[in-house]
């Protein structure tokens, strides 16, 4: 092995990247466009550790998610975590979406 290329390789997996997540009043930089964030995040976003609750559907009664269109995969998510897997294909005011108000 070439001895730059070993001196690369080690040196690369001893980086260490940490990134602190966005607050208020923080500018942050997407797509090119220099955006300031003027409040905290006002959607709330529960995670899977107690199945749907906490999630509701897309639809005027904006009903709690049911296994009928939704499962929960228990691990596979980001960090290994749960996640939500939709089993129909629906628009966007039918119970097998997902809704925020």
């Amino acid at each position: 092995m070439n001895k730059k290329v070993l001196f690369f390789l080690l040196t690369a997996s001893s980086i260490v990247c940490s990134f602190a997540q966005p607050q208020s009043g923080d500018t942050i930089v997407a797509n090119g466009k220099r955006i300031k964030l003027l409040s905290d995040n006002l959607i709330s976003n529960p995670g899977f550790e107690d199945g749907l609750t906490g999630w509701t559907d897309a639809t005027t009664t904006a009903a709690q998610l049911s296994s009928s269109n939704f499962t929960v995969a228990t691990t596979g998510g980001m960090d290994n975590s749960r996640y939500l897997v939709g089993t129909k294909n629906e628009g966007s005011s039918a119970a097998g979406s997902i809704g925020t108000g």
